[in-house]
């Protein structure tokens, strides 16, 4: 099963679909790949994930996804990072 989601931009709404393995971030970048602008979660909870590219958007949250796994994992074991987390050994 596919995940759908949606990106607004103004008055336009591009429909994409979130591939396997992708985060539903990576998934709503490559969606508006044609627009400019960073898309910003609305709501993630309902079945299509709603993403939306207001300029105004400074922060965003969003609970991690299984597609967000590589990046932690290269983050975890920079060595600046790891001075911090692996006070206490590996």
């Amino acid at each position: 099963m596919s995940t759908r989601l949606s990106v607004v931009h103004g008055d336009r709404e591009l429909d994409g679909t979130v591939r396997e393995g992708e985060s539903w971030a990576a998934a709503a970048r490559r969606t508006s790949a044609t627009l400019t602008g960073e898309p910003a979660p609305v709501d993630l909870s309902s079945e299509v994930k709603r993403f939306v590219i207001d300029h105004d958007v400074v922060v965003s949250l969003r609970a991690m996804s299984r597609g967000d796994l590589p990046l932690m994992t290269r983050w975890r074991q920079a060595g600046n990072v790891q001075r911090w987390w692996a006070a206490a050994g590996e």
